[in-house]
């Protein structure tokens, strides 16, 4: 199994060329009588991002099955046995997210995760304030700006949020250089996160050696694939920065790659994201009911973990 999910609406893949490289694998395969040939180093660099993980997300699935072995296995040591899960909060007002910070808590979540930034400041700052309000000190609250702000808005919306004990604010600056990121970060009593700006190794390291950011959210559909997404995780452990793995916009099939990609590779502890399958009309993972933790299992399969108290 595997998907194709472009981040279209991040500008990072259009949807055409995403379906034009899944006919090339599919000609490919025909062509070479076989799907021996297509993990070829040559062969993935053709393809876009999203399908060259659809492509890697069913071979490391096959493989894995024959060895009756989980794909977190073919991707590092798959340390991590149980994973909690990050829910997603959309409520667009103090009222509206209170509520639904609650109801999270409530079904077992003790992660919880706020959009920034199509707001302004102080509406982003009552949000933030009424969610911590409500589900107290001991619930994880990261946020994500989404590149939405220019230097001087990131410092003055960071300083306004740290009171909150924010455990990371991802891609806080619309323009993130290295320099201008890690005098943010210096100044900032709130740990700063990269996403949509680590589309390489080569990006991270640039990042890295500037002391840019604290922690990496990694995205097997934008990155580029399992493998890709798992080196450079690899090299942000080895940097001093913490991993934090998300799936996209994706059904079950996405969802259950990034809780493999999660197992073998993120710091152990820190929650992974499945919120994006939440814009969907419909979708499930490992049965019914609010996922709040998960473990990988044989393949690509996924099953329940048990939430925390």
């Amino acid at each position: 199994m595997g998907e194709a999910s472009p981040a279209y609406w991040l500008g990072d893949e259009d949807p055409g060329d995403t379906l034009r490289s899944l006919e090339a694998i599919v000609r490919h395969a025909r062509e070479r009588k076989g799907i021996e040939h297509l993990a070829e180093p040559d062969f993935l660099r053709c393809l876009t991002p999203a399908a060259a993980f659809a492509l890697e997300t069913a071979l490391a699935d096959l493989e894995a099955r024959r060895a009756n072995v989980p794909v977190a296995k073919l991707l590092g040591s798959g340390r991590i046995s149980s994973i909690p899960v990050c829910a997603l909060l959309t409520g667009s007002d103090p009222d509206s997210a209170r509520e639904e910070a609650a109801s999270a808590v409530a079904r077992g979540f003790r992660c919880l995760k706020i959009k920034l930034g199509a707001r302004n400041i102080e509406r982003d700052e009552s949000i933030v304030g009424a969610v911590r309000a409500i589900v107290g000190g001991r619930i994880a609250l990261r946020l994500d700006a989404n590149l939405a702000w220019r230097f001087e808005d990131a410092a003055e919306a960071i300083r306004r949020l740290s009171p909150f004990a924010i455990e990371f604010i991802e891609e806080p600056l619309a323009s993130p250089q290295p320099a201008a990121l890690a005098e943010l970060r210096n100044a900032a009593q709130i740990p700063v996160a990269l996403d949509e700006s680590i589309d390489s190794l080569e990006t991270l390291e640039k990042f890295a050696h500037a002391k840019a950011a604290d922690v990496v959210v990694l995205k097997g559909a934008r990155i580029g694939g399992l493998s890709r997404a798992a080196k450079i995780g690899g090299a942000a452990a080895r940097f001093g920065m913490k991993v934090v793995v998300t799936d996209s916009i994706e059904s079950e099939i996405g969802m259950a790659a990034a809780v493999h990609l999660a197992a073998a590779i993120a710091t152990p502890s820190l929650a992974i994201g499945l919120g994006g399958a939440s814009l969907l009309k419909d979708h499930r993972l490992a049965g019914g009911g609010p996922i709040t933790s998960v473990r990988p299992a044989r393949g690509l399969d996924v099953e329940r973990g048990e939430a925390d108290a």
